[in-house]
């Protein structure tokens, strides 16, 4: 650590390009939020009282659910996680720092509820660094013997054309942004005309108390006049 902090002092004017590049893609936002708040720096999610929750982290949920699971609408991330154990017979110096970052990333963004969105968005920023563990399966996979490397190929290839086809299938209208189930997930599974009374079968969340939190959804199909009766409290 001593010798690389040296090492940095003693090349400050190239840190110092590296710190002019990093925020020079930044500007034109900070202008933008000049002239539209008066402020260069802004948070736009402050106004609709959107905050993080540590206590309540939705891990499952937002690894697995049927509304907009990581694993379920970008299923080649789940293959890219399986690469840390062939990551770590090959480049065992490298995992610890990719894990860390990684389980970081999956308890903050848990701890967040954020609105519409195909799959876990808030994920993407991550890809560059899964894309090592990811290589690393492939590299493993390619090292199997000829049948089970071609099944292994032939599943990471659905997986790709399943991410790719689900997003088609957002972009028409046959996923919803916030509303999937079980039960409407399955019926759209694959499918690219529309399903007859999916939009009854979808389940919305309460927008305002998930802001806060607190996580209550209600099916589309139903008066929910228990629910319209609910005092603020």
């Amino acid at each position: 650590m001593r010798e690389r902090i040296l090492f940095l002092l003693k090349q400050w004017p190239l840190v110092l390009l590296i710190l002019f590049c990093f925020l020079l893609p930044w500007i034109p936002q900070f202008i933008y939020w000049k002239a539209g708040t008066g402020s260069q720096l802004y948070n736009s999610y402050e106004e609709v009282g959107s905050a993080f929750y540590f206590d309540n982290p939705h891990i499952f949920s937002f690894l697995l659910s049927f509304m907009k699971g990581w694993f379920l609408y970008t299923p080649v991330m789940f293959i890219a996680c399986l690469g840390f154990i062939p990551l770590y017979r090959r480049l065992k110096g490298a995992i610890f720092s990719l894990l860390f970052c990684m389980v970081c990333m999956v308890y903050l963004l848990s701890s967040w509820w954020y609105g519409g969105s195909f799959g876990s968005r808030a994920m993407v920023d991550t890809y560059a660094v899964m894309a090592i563990p990811l290589t690393a399966f492939t590299g493993w996979a390619l090292g199997l013997k000829k049948y089970l490397r071609w099944v292994v190929i032939t599943a990471l290839a659905f997986l790709i054309f399943l991410n790719i086809f689900q997003t088609w299938q957002y972009s028409h209208g046959r996923l919803h942004w916030v509303g999937m189930t079980r039960e409407t997930y399955l019926k759209a599974f694959l499918r690219a005309s529309p399903v007859p009374g999916y939009w009854q079968k979808l389940s919305m969340p309460d927008f305002e108390l998930a802001r806060k939190g607190i996580y209550v959804n209600y099916s589309t199909g139903d008066t929910n006049e228990a629910l319209k009766a609910m005092t603020p409290g």
